[in-house]
Formats: structure tokens, C-alpha cells, sequence
């Protein structure tokens, strides 16, 4: 049936062309959704790890102006050292998350410590106190001016050279105390590594994505592989690193501080993450002078990339969900389009013979009437079939015309047969004309 299979080509064709640009808008609208929540995730992440270091700097500002440091530093005194250990175990049992809270002589010797481990804050005896004069950050540190402030990188802590066992990552702030004219020293704040990480992997739990923390060579510092704990970090194997995984992804990362791209890998946000950076609205140089200034500002500062992954599988769900149930639709929508175009073409039909089988019934019907009466009665029989079907007829007011023919016998025996008939004729025409001209009924010829 030709006028089926047009309805049913026409309006799936309208169907499934609607449905694909309805999923087509729907998609572009759900992966913006997802390009707007991830720049959100790392923005949360950013401001969280932010808090964090800022919340340290603050700590070791604030223990910088305890009482009991100066005259410390000054007399180390047994006394002032009890009270200032007394303090800063206070301090450690308050905080927990703080490895070491260290004072160091500007010679590079520890003068006091007090360690957290396993739930409890301990001073350490003066007998086991450390050397630290090896260490790079007071080596730079005694070149700048009091105040001056250094962040080191995450890393394993390392006790006389050697890692730790079990790992667990610090980050060193120490900063330079003390007065020009009286003796100097540093305060040391070992802020356990897995603080910044559980800010970072806790601020957005995000279902689609991997959040990534990577330094500035392309390695992890929370990422993929590094749900082994920290093993990575003791044995960085080769072609682990995120710069090795993701190479052009990490060229793009690595030369910008902010951004957002699509690679075939997947959807990757970014920001850049400086720890001094980050702490600049908390750190002041009580000093202000510019030798600790120009330390900020030219020493080798850590630098962390804050990466935020959507796999390419799952970038590729995103865009087709629903597209499944989509199909159920179109494919529920089809079969009651196929259906509802065969009952219409079916209707069509049976219609389109109705009235093939009628015209033939009224083509026989008029052929045979027109035998009997004129062609006007026929027709108004025909038109309006209810009025004159009924027995009893139609009464109407008429002019009726008989005629007749003076003579016309005598006419008929005096005259050839065909004479006769062609008067007749000439009559009868003249007589008819005047019948049309008021659609009048020409009944019979007697």
C-alpha cells in the first residue's frame, strides 16, 4: 500500500529526527554541566589545600610569638624549656596533625622537639635531640633576614639521612625567629602528608572523575597510583608518572596555569597550585626586609598541579545517556506510528472504494432512469434522493403547455411519411426552447 508506507516513512522519519536533535541538545547541555561542576571541583580543591597551608603558617606565626621562645632562645634555660615544651605539647595534642614541632639553633642543632605519634604528643629528651645542619632549608634560611618563611616540598621524612618507616610524608615550614640583635634559630612544623591529601580527595567526591595532584616534574602526589599508599613515592617506577601516562596532555597542563581541554583520553580541569603562593595573605615579613623578600621570591618554590580527570568512557556515557531509553521510545513511538498510519490508509482505502463502488452505483442507476424520465427529473432525483424517495410524491404549483397540431391528420394523409416527421421535428425543437430557457420538464411527446 503506497499510501502506508509513505505515512509510515514520513513520520518516523519526523520521529526520529526530532528524538536525535532533542538528544543531540541534551547531550551539549549535560556535558556543560559536567565542564561547570568539574571547574567547581577544582576550585573547591584548590581552596581547601589552600586553607590548609594557610592554617599552618598561621600555627607557626602564632607559636613564633609565645612568651616562652625568646628568652629560650636567648638562655635556654631548663625552666623556659619545660614551659615551652609544656606548650607546644598543649599545642601538638590540640592540632594532631602536626609530625614535629621543632626549635632549631641557627648553628643547625635541635635545641627542643616534641613528636606526635600514635595519638600522643611527646618531648623528646635533650640526649636524642638531632643535627640538622646537612638540611638545605636552614642552609637557605641563614642567609635571610628574621621572618623569612620556607615551605619545603612534599616528601618522605627522613631522620639522619634516612626514610622513615612506616612512610609518612611531611611537609617542612620553617621559619626564622628570633632577633638581630639577640641569638636567632628557627621553628620547624612537620605537617603530616596525608592531611593535605585527605583535603584535596575529600573537599568534591566527584563519581566522574579522578581528582590528580601532581607536582611540577609530572608526578603524582595523589593520583592513580598512589592507592597503595605511599609505596610510590619510595619507588617511582618508570612510565608511572602522570607526564608519562598523559604526555601531550601534561605539555598542555604544565604550560599554562589554568585551564580546560578535551583529548581523546577524556576531559582534563587544571589550576596551579604554589604553596608560598597560597599562603601569601597569611605570611607577613615582620621585618619587612628585602633580603627575606627576596628569598620568597627567588628560592626554588614547590609547584603543584591540581587535575581533575573525566575518562573518555565516561565523557562518552555522559553524552549518550538516555540514548537507550531514547530508542525504546522511538521504537514504542514507531510501532504505534505504524499502527496509526495502517488503520488511516486502511480507512482511506475502504473510503476511496465506498465511493468508487457509489459513483458506479449512481453512473448505472442515472443510465437506467434516463430511460424513463427526462434528464432534469433524473438529475434531481439523484442530487437530493431523501426528498424524492418517498411514496405520495411532491406537490408543487406548475404551468403545464398542451399542444396540438390543427389538422394534422389530414396533414399526415396528403404528406410523405418523411415530411411528416420532419415538421414534427421543426415543431417540437421550437417548442422545447422556451422550456430550457426556465428549466422547465419536458415530459412526453404524445
Amino acid at each position: 500500500m503506497p499510501v502506508f508506507s509513505g505515512l509510515v516513512i514520513a513520520s518516523c522519519g519526523l520521529l526520529i529526527a526530532g528524538s536525535l536533535l532533542l538528544h543531540h541538545d541534551g547531550a551539549l547541555h549535560r556535558v556543560a554541566m559536567l565542564r561547570e561542576g568539574e571547574w567547581h571541583a577544582v576550585g573547591m580543591r584548590q581552596d581547601d589545600v589552600t586553607q590548609v597551608l594557610a592554617a599552618t603558617v598561621s600555627d607557626i606565626l602564632f607559636l613564633a610569638d609565645l612568651n616562652e621562645v625568646g628568652p629560650f632562645l636567648r638562655e635556654q634555660d631548663s625552666s623556659d624549656r619545660v614551659a615551652l615544651e609544656q606548650e607546644f605539647v598543649a599545642f601538638s595534642r590540640n592540632r594532631e596533625v602536626y609530625r614535629q614541632i621543632r626549635i632549631v639553633s641557627s648553628s643547625g642543632s635541635e635545641l627542643l622537639r616534641v613528636d606526635y605519634l600514635d595519638g600522643q604528643a611527646v618531648a623528646v629528651r635533650p640526649d636524642d635531640l638531632q643535627d640538622t645542619t646537612e638540611d638545605t632549608s636552614f642552609q637557605d634560611l641563614a642567609q635571610c633576614a628574621i621572618g623569612a618563611l620556607y615551605i619545603s616540598p612534599l616528601d618522605l621524612n627522613k631522620k639522619n639521612g634516612v626514610i622513615e618507616q612506616p612512610l609518612d610524608p611531611v611537609m617542612q615550614f620553617i621559619l626564622r625567629i628570633g632577633t638581630e640583635e639577640a641569638a636567632g634559630g628557627y621553628l620547624a612544623l612537620s605537617l603530616a602528608g596525608n592531611i593535605i591529601v585527605d583535603a584535596f580527595s575529600d573537599s568534591h567526591p566527584d563519581p566522574e572523575a579522578s581528582p590528580l595532584l601532581i607536582d611540577q616534574d609530572g608526578s603524582y602526589i595523589y593520583g592513580l597510583p598512589s592507592d597503595d599508599g605511599w609505596q610510590f613515592m619510595l619507588f617511582r617506577e618508570a612510565g608511572q608518572d602522570f607526564s608519562d601516562i598523559f604526555p601531550e596532555e601534561w605539555q598542555t597542563i604544565a604550560s599554562a596555569d589554568t585551564g580546560q581541554f578535551e583529548s581523546p583520553r577524556g576531559l582534563f580541569t587544571y589550576s596551579t597550585l604554589i604553596p608560598y603562593e597560597a599562603v601569601g595573605a597569611v605570611l607577613r615579613d615582620p621585618t619587612g626586609s628585602e633580603a627575606s623578600q627576596e628569598f620568597l621570591e627567588t628560592s626554588t618554590h614547590d609547584v603543584w598541579k591540581n587535575v581533575s580527570w573525566v575518562p573518555s568512557t565516561m565523557l562518552s556515557s555522559v553524552r549518550l545517556s538516555g540514548a537507550l531509553q531514547m530508542a525504546g521510545w522511538n521504537a514504542f513511538g514507531i510501532l504505534l506510528l505504524g499502527a496509526g498510519s495502517w488503520i488511516f490508509a486502511r480507512w482511506l482505502a475502504i473510503r476511496g472504494e465506498k465511493q468508487r463502488l457509489t459513483t458506479q452505483s449512481n453512473t448505472l442507476l442515472e443510465s437506467t432512469l434516463q430511460r424513463y424520465m427526462s434528464k432534469e427529473v433524473c438529475h434531481r432525483l439523484l442530487d437530493d434522493p431523501q426528498r424524492h424517495a418517498q411514496l405520495g410524491g411532491d406537490a408543487q404549483f406548475v404551468a403545464v403547455l398542451f399542444v396540438d397540431i390543427r389538422g394534422f391528420t389530414g396533414f399526415c394523409e396528403q404528406r410523405d411519411p418523411k415530411e411528416v416527421v420532419a415538421v414534427l421535428n421543426r415543431t417540437l425543437s421550437e417548442l422545447v426552447v422556451p422550456l430550457r430557457v426556465y428549466r422547465g420538464i419536458l415530459d412526453k411527446y404524445v
